[in-house]
């Protein structure tokens, strides 16, 4: 019997036919690998930086228009192109227009990004801010008022030109110096006696942004307390509210409780000015011991608004933190109250470290504001999040460029932390 051969043969037809198939599946493999990273956020950021500084201002610039892209790819070029204008130096002015356009919107994403962005081009733009300051063009001084204001802490050698805004008689330019100073903390501190001078004549829009200035200065700012006290006392409710955070900030005072005013506020109806009163009380510390109870109570009401709040006060003033921490953790399963318990996580550092689980899986939510949050967070805790950097590093690829930013900032911050400790 014959054996069946089983050992086929390709003919010379077959074979061409394979290898066409196979470079014909290559070529589509090899274009939809193409078409990917060319519609992926890589290649949109790397298109980003062969831009011109006049092209990044043409994408700025059309924030001018109110246009504001939401959450997507149109909004993350718009970011990008901020924040690039911050890595260089040259034709400084188109640099420092656009960014002061991106300053001045109202949204929270694009000023982080232009704060990032001055902050990157540093000393570079301090004579010409300065020179923007003193210009008779409306359109130049108005730019750089915002500038100084998102440079912060970094401006102080703007202080002496706010100072004579302050001193201008003129109500705008008053105005404006108080906005240039709020964020500036305690490098505002020479520009007190000329805040107190005006504050009682401003605006309750201004008094606010004084107030705030106040809570960065202060204890030095102690000298406004007359005015402080009777804008917490006359003053209508949103300028009240921030003239007692003010109060808290300077610290008690002889001849006035600051921690029992703020104290009985916290029973108040308005639920902001029980935040506000909580605020307070936290930059009192163990100053404010006397009102511990009611924070305590306001900590751990089940059904307050104010608990976040509450229980970082409760932090600063008796230095306890584990039923604060776990009354934060409690507040990160809660969709209203999630942000501003990654903030006061944040500025407990270190001491809250026992957070740390939570705030890994928040690394995976699907709200990149909350991903950012719980990166900063982890970053704020410094070498105690060291074996979380792999974890933080994941997400240096998203396409949200704040994101990307934050993953840089936290990783640094938790390295810089662990080199210090060796």
């Amino acid at each position: 019997m014959q054996t069946r051969n089983t050992n086929s043969q390709i003919r010379p037809g077959q074979f061409l036919s394979y290898t066409c198939g196979i470079i014909v599946a290559a070529v589509v493999v090899g274009i939809l690998i193409l078409t990917f990273y060319l519609t992926s956020s890589a290649f949109a950021a790397q298109m980003l930086k062969t831009k011109s500084v006049a092209q990044l201002a043409e994408i700025i610039g059309e924030l001018e228009t109110g246009q504001r892209p939401n959450r997507g790819p149109m909004q993350d070029r718009v970011l990008g192109a901020i924040l690039l204008l911050g890595e260089g130096k040259n034709e400084l002015s188109e640099r420092i227009n656009s960014i002061a356009i991106a300053g001045n919107i109202s949204d929270t994403e694009y000023e982080t990004a232009a704060q990032i962005a001055i902050k990157k081009l540093g000393p570079a733009t301090h004579d010409r801010l300065k020179a923007m300051l003193a210009s008779e063009d409306p359109k130049a001084f108005f730019n750089a008022v915002i500038c100084i204001r998102l440079l912060g802490a970094d401006a102080q050698m703007f202080v002496p030109q706010l100072i004579e805004m302050l001193e201008s008689g003129d109500a705008r330019i008053v105005r404006y110096g108080v906005f240039a100073l709020q964020d500036m903390g305690p490098s505002a501190t020479p520009a007190v006696e000329a805040l107190d001078s005006v504050i009682s004549a401003l605006d309750f829009n201004a008094q606010i942004m004084a107030c705030k200035t106040v809570v960065g200065i202060g204890r030095a700012a102690a000298p406004m307390v007359a005015n402080l006290v009777e804008i917490y006392e006359k003053g209508i409710p949103s300028a009240r509210s921030w003239a007692g955070i003010a109060l808290g900030a300077i610290g008690p005072v002889a001849g006035f409780d600051t921690a029992q005013l703020l104290g009985s506020r916290i029973t108040a109806f308005n639920h902001v000015e029980k935040t506000r009163a909580l605020q307070g009380l936290a930059l009192m510390g163990d100053e404010a011991e006397s009102q511990q109870q009611i924070i305590e109570t306001a900590m751990l009401d089940p059904k307050g608004r104010v608990r976040p709040q509450a229980a970082y006060a409760y932090y600063r003033v008796t230095g306890e933190t584990q039923r604060p921490v776990q009354t934060l953790v409690e507040m990160l399963t809660k969709r209203d109250y999630r942000g501003e318990a990654l903030t006061h996580l944040g500025k407990m550092g270190t001491d809250a470290q026992s957070a740390i689980p939570q705030l890994i899986e928040l690394l995976k939510h699907e709200n990149v504001a909350i991903r950012e949050s719980a990166v900063l967070t982890l970053g704020n805790m410094g070498a105690a999040a060291a074996h979380e950097i792999l974890a933080i590093q994941q997400l240096a690829s998203d396409p949200d460029p704040l994101l990307r930013q934050a993953v840089q900032e936290a990783v640094d911050a938790i390295q810089k932390d662990l080199a210090s400790k060796k």
